[in-house]
């Protein structure tokens, strides 16, 4: 099979410290001091959800706590948030984040792993969402719509804040949290419950023309502060941590390349367990030492299976891939792979591993398997099918006939992703499986990429993820997408139509971005 490596970037190595070889690993494999959370970050603290209660009561109310009273609660412990939104821990949080010349939204978040980000904004008792007499309020619905404003500010690359012109794979997710507002006692003792609350946000937003689509496949979150209130207490009483594997991981992954680039040392070899706590001994670990030292005993026994022995200097040059590896050979089915957001790229020096080490290819195929059977994150799914288009003998077979694997992936209409807005979400991973099977020779995965080459709007969809995710050097893009247009490998002739609808639909949308300045001319 040809292979294409027109995105591979050459990592650099500046002043000895660790740099990854690829985008993706540049992003999320060198934390720095401040990136390294302390541990409140990791659990749901009590001291902010009892200040959310006191800020609540009857007595706050009495004595005018207004919005700024329940918002820092929001704003200063963001575990409150995360731990009621299902998600751990987030790679930026931007308060009060301008998104256009108008529109502020009250938090930015994007977090790790999902290829999500939210667009939060919370209300204070002067815009009540639920108000005395126990029905949604105008408010409610005046702030979905700023929301939506928000929405189309990011959409349109509206963000004076260049931290925030980022892409991701799936539509940001909306979140409102505002309050149900009482004034009376007689109205406080009869106040409806956190669930009746719930069930009532529930019952309008599903009768809404509008927001019932979006609110049915969880990309709109509705709650009131007491609703936040009650789960963050559930969570702290539960002492739940919210998964600090992913920071872990990371931070393993910078304390072995800092040791693989150690300028002090001639030759470098894979440490001791006891050699690199020593070395991480100078990071502010806190309470979660234990956590990473568990970690490192993981990675530094998958490395000593992947062949970096003890006794043998260790490869900076494919430290990294061999680090990637290590993540698949302990992933258990939890969408937590530490490798960054998926590029074009990135997987090439992976790959490369693997053809030295054929014998890997059976040590990881179960991993790489069960994390397409069970994971649903975009750069998962991206970085894992994209390593199983190369896969060999025993591996590619698992790949065609394990039965988990193909009833995840049944493919369906390629109308179905562009007009189901439940299915909308999963078009990518869905391209990118289906791209993966084709190319091993699966009959469904063949036909279903050459029905989407005749879909116009799921091409213009695909065309604009794809310019984003290869704008930093889009004419080594199009080199790859001419090629296999009009000199395709064996493997690529079944699903040939597909290879030349896509190559015209990104020239054409690579050229827009281009006029409108969103990629670089």
């Amino acid at each position: 099979m040809l292979r294409d490596r027109s995105h591979e970037r050459e990592g650099e190595v500046p002043d000895g410290r660790f740099v990854a070889t690829s985008p993706s690993d540049r992003t999320s494999t060198v934390p720095t001091d401040h990136a390294i959370p302390p541990q409140r970050h990791f659990q749901v603290d009590p001291a902010p959800v009892e200040h959310l209660r006191l800020v609540m009561s009857n007595v706050a109310r009495a004595s005018g706590a207004n919005e700024h009273d329940l918002h820092s609660s929001a704003f200063l412990s963001p575990e409150l948030l995360t731990c009621c939104l299902g998600e751990g821990q987030w790679l930026v949080w931007r308060k009060e984040t301008k998104l256009s010349t108008a529109n502020r939204t009250d938090l930015f978040a994007l977090f790790h792993g999902r290829a999500r980000c939210d667009l939060i904004e919370c209300k204070g008792p002067n815009e009540p969402i639920i108000g005395a007499r126990g029905a949604v309020t105008q408010d409610l619905w005046k702030s979905l719509d700023r929301l939506s404003r928000y929405l189309d500010a990011f959409e349109e690359g509206r963000l004076p804040d260049p931290r925030l012109r980022i892409y991701i794979e799936n539509r940001p997710r909306l979140v409102l949290v505002g309050c149900y507002k009482t004034q009376s006692d007689v109205e406080t003792r009869s106040r409806l419950t956190v669930l009746e609350q719930e069930a009532l946000i529930e019952k309008q937003l599903k009768s809404s023309r509008r927001w019932r689509a979006d609110y049915e496949r969880k990309l709109l979150v509705v709650m009131t502060w007491d609703s936040l209130y009650k789960r963050a207490k559930e969570a702290s009483n539960k002492g739940r941590v919210v998964s600090a594997s992913r920071w872990c991981n990371n931070l393993v992954t910078w304390v072995l390349g800092n040791i693989a680039y150690d300028k002090d040392k001639a030759k470098t070899y894979l440490p001791s367990l006891d050699n690199f706590m020593e070395r991480a001994s100078g990071l502010p670990l806190g309470d979660s030492a234990p956590l990473v030292e568990a970690r490192a005993k993981d990675v530094i026994e998958a490395l000593k299976q992947l062949g970096v022995s003890p006794d043998r200097p260790l490869d900076t040059q494919s430290l990294p891939s061999q680090l990637q590896l290590a993540d698949w050979l302990l992933y258990q089915g939890n969408g937590d792979m530490c490798c960054g957001v998926w590029s074009h790229g990135s997987t090439y020096p992976v790959i490369d591993v693997l053809e030295k080490r054929p014998s890997v290819w059976e040590d990881i195929a179960s991993q790489l398997l069960k994390a397409l059977s069970k994971d649903d994150s975009v750069d998962v799914l991206g970085r894992t099918s994209h390593v199983l288009r190369y896969a060999q003998g025993n591996a590619k077979k698992l790949l065609v006939d394990d039965p988990a694997m193909r009833e995840r992936w049944r493919f369906p209409d390629p109308e179905e992703l562009i007009n189901d807005p439940l299915r909308r979400p999963d078009l990518q991973n869905f391209m990118q499986v289906g791209y993966c099977l084709a190319l091993h020779g699966v009959a469904e995965a063949i036909t279903f990429m050459n029905q989407a080459a005749a879909n116009r709007p799921l091409l213009r969809d695909l065309a604009l993820w794809d310019a984003q995710h290869a704008k930093e050097d889009p004419e080594k893009f199009m080199k790859s997408l001419q090629r296999k247009a009009e000199q395709p490998t064996e493997d690529q002739k079944p699903f040939l139509p597909y290879h030349k609808a896509i190559c015209e639909e990104n020239e054409a949308m690579i050229g827009r971005l281009k006029k409108a300045g969103v990629i670089a001319r």
